[in-house]
């Protein structure tokens, strides 16, 4: 079957070591496996409550995701379990839109917990290492899940790297998600470096929609499979495009909340 290449990695400070993904023999490769965590409490105390709870529950503000990626499901199974074991507790979820911004919350104080992609999570704790985060403001809990780096085409597209993509229209993500910050990663790393007139900071679903209206050439998605919105498309003829060789040598050397992984060949058409 097709091969198509990955990387992952993990959200908040290094935590250990990561697991080795294995590749098996019916499995094809796609993207970057970059593995969902909460990412953070900034302090020992709850937010300040609603005015209809302050008087009885101390609150806790949970950062969460835009709607149709996976932050948002995962964040409304979180709370539901959270508010049905601590019920003395109140659980705010703080809508955004996605890791990178839930991080400025957590650094801010203006949430308790939030989800987030290791690549910001890790950028974050080097900052801090380095003097220009604040102290003690962000730290994992847990690793939830991995998530795939997907890099969608049009299947006639002569696009078969992302180092193909120099001088095409991106969807590189919507502001201050996973997905802006690891697709810049990506594209510079392969030596794109796109002007900002072909560069769309668009949704999930707003960069399926653009690619297959031909707005734009390539759509970076990063979330855990699978994604519907990339079921949409390769039902429609769009394909996986293969993230491999020296280059991502280099990346992981560089990168370590990245790893190489799978998805399995029935995931996606």
């Amino acid at each position: 079957s097709r091969r198509v290449a990955e990387i992952s990695s993990f959200s908040g400070p290094p935590m250990g070591p990561f697991p080795r993904w294995a590749p098996k023999s019916r499995q094809r490769a796609v993207g970057a496996l970059i593995a969902c965590c909460v990412s953070a409490i900034l302090t020992a105390a709850c937010g300040e409550a609603p005015a209809r709870a302050a008087a009885t529950r101390p609150a806790v503000r949970i950062a969460t995701g835009l709607p149709g990626a996976s932050f948002r499901p995962l964040s409304e199974a979180i709370l539901k379990g959270l508010r049905a074991h601590l019920p003395s507790i109140e659980f705010v979820p703080v809508d955004t839109a996605g890791s990178n911004v839930n991080l400025e919350h957590i650094q801010a104080g203006s949430a308790d917990i939030g989800l987030a992609y290791s690549d910001g999570a890790y950028r974050a704790y080097i900052d801090e290492l380095r003097g220009r985060g604040d102290r003690d403001a962000a730290r994992a809990i847990a690793v939830l899940h991995p998530a795939s780096v997907h890099v969608l085409v049009r299947s006639s597209a002569p696009i078969h790297s992302i180092g193909d993509l120099k001088g095409l229209r991106i969807a590189a993500g919507a502001s201050g998600t996973g997905t802006a910050f690891t697709s810049e990663t990506l594209l510079r790393f392969f030596g794109v470096a796109p002007p900002r007139e072909l560069v769309q900071a668009l949704s999930f679903e707003d960069s399926v929609d653009a690619l297959m209206r031909g707005r734009v050439d390539a759509a970076f998605v990063v979330s855990s499979d699978p994604v519907e919105s990339i079921r949409f498309a390769t039902d429609a003829g769009a394909r996986l495009v293969d993230i491999s060789g020296d280059t991502v040598d280099q990346l992981l050397t560089e990168y370590p909340f990245f790893r190489r992984s799978v998805i399995p060949s029935h995931t996606y058409p």
